[in-house]
């Protein structure tokens, strides 16, 4: 069910977001109350003196139109959920795409949702490949550290020990090809960090925390 809070802004008035360039690009019709109280980027580009304030179209070139779609549920129905058939490393790199674009219009209640999507759904045995696909997404799209950095390097330092036992190290290590250089660096330090504080690291401690670790202020976006 879509959350209440969402209803009660959603006003009249809409704009037209054109995402993707080409012949691959999509117009969607979204409610001006609720993105821009939601995005930073769209309240000045709307509310200010702008081109895209008077013609009332924002347009996203460098964005897909799929990973905006899912924006759009995330943005009214305060979830994200791909249709039946979708792969799972499909599903965690448009969190990915999502979460960059949300980081692009700073959109931090967004981010913070899909921090929490990738908490609960946390499976060491069957996302492992997913999540470091997904990490390349976050490293190359985000500026710097921040929580869902730390989350994907916890969630795969945390479950190393059991893919290195199940696979052995050499097919573990060559799982590791192709992630950007400074998600190996964070996952050294955080290796580190796990056997220096081996009392409380192992995977169900991880479960047990709460996914606010890994979340931003919401008032930064206001």
């Amino acid at each position: 069910m879509a959350n209440r809070k969402h209803l009660l802004k959603l006003g009249s008035g809409v704009i037209t977001v054109a995402v993707g360039e080409g012949e691959k690009q999509k117009e969607f019709a979204v409610h001006e109350a609720l993105i821009t109280e939601r995005s930073r980027f769209f309240r000045n580009a709307i509310q200010g003196n702008w081109k895209e304030a008077e013609e009332r179209i924002v347009n996203l070139t460098e964005d897909h139109p799929d990973v905006f779609e899912l924006y759009l549920q995330a943005l009214y129905a305060g979830h994200v959920e791909l249709p039946d058939g979708h792969a799972t490393d499909t599903f965690y790199n448009m969190l990915g795409g999502v979460f960059v674009l949300a980081e692009r219009i700073r959109d931090v209640k967004t981010k913070n949702l899909i921090v929490e999507e990738i908490k609960a759904k946390a499976d060491i045995r069957e996302h492992f490949a997913a999540y470091l696909q997904m990490a390349a997404v976050i490293y190359n799209g985000t500026p710097g550290p921040c929580g869902i950095r730390r989350l994907l390097v916890d969630l795969v330092a945390r479950s190393n020990d059991y893919h290195a036992a199940q696979e052995g190290i050499e097919k573990f290590t060559a799982k590791l090809e192709g992630v950007p250089k400074q998600f190996l660096m964070d996952l050294v330090f955080g290796l580190y960090t796990k056997r220096q504080t081996n009392s409380r690291s192992g995977w169900n401690s991880f479960k047990s925390e709460s996914a606010a670790t890994y979340m931003e202020d919401e008032s930064t976006s206001q």
